[in-house]
């Protein structure tokens, strides 16, 4: 497809890839260190559940670049939207700090097929374009991560007076599901109707 083709597309992807990064970046920055802590865990754990993360990302990017070109983008960006809704439920139940470390892993494999999908579809939709458009993409994610830590923090401390365990915790999980939300939801009506995402 050339430059002009399909404009819609590029900001139907700039809005999940906004959505899903400020949801899965307000899960862990500042929230999860503070969140260990009053857990009971101390900076073993802490590392190790940061490090669970992005380990997903090295062991799922590549076979899922090979994966989307088998069986169609459009199937792994919906389960990628599933992990993306299911994930911040599952801060919320948690009791001890190790249950953070498969939470963040899990969690993890979202932004692992996310990345590698979206960055294929926008290549072929846009031959001649492709640099512009995923300067594009990457520009609506990066405004996601930089706003996630603020709100964050602000949820964090307007909470922190409260007499209930851990419910400023809560409330940021349950912020980041509501983030998630628009992502399923997008990607489930567009692909249905009229952006015709079929042979991506």
């Amino acid at each position: 497809m050339g430059k002009g083709s399909n404009p819609k597309l590029i900001y139907f992807l700039s809005l999940i890839g906004f959505f899903a990064i400020f949801s899965t970046t307000i899960s862990k920055s500042p929230v999860l260190p503070l969140y260990v802590k009053a857990l009971g865990g101390n900076e073993i754990i802490i590392g190790l559940i940061s490090a669970f993360s992005p380990l997903a990302g090295i062991l799922f990017s590549f076979p899922i670049g090979m994966l989307s070109d088998k069986i169609g983008r459009k199937k792994l960006l919906i389960v990628a939207g599933i992990v993306f809704l299911i994930a911040p439920l599952l801060y919320l139940i948690v009791n001890s700090p190790a249950w953070l470390i498969p939470i963040r892993f899990f969690h993890g494999t979202a932004t692992a097929i996310l990345g590698p999908v979206v960055s294929a579809m926008i290549v072929k939709a846009y031959t001649s374009s492709k640099g512009e458009k995923l300067g594009l993409y990457s520009s609506a994610t990066l405004i996601g991560r930089a706003l996630a830590p603020l709100l964050g923090g602000l949820i964090l401390a307007f909470f922190a007076s409260s007499q209930i365990p851990l419910v400023q915790f809560k409330y940021v999980y349950l912020v980041a599901f509501l983030l998630a939300i628009p992502v399923i939801i997008s990607i489930l009506h567009k692909f249905r109707t009229s952006i015709r995402l079929g042979s991506y």
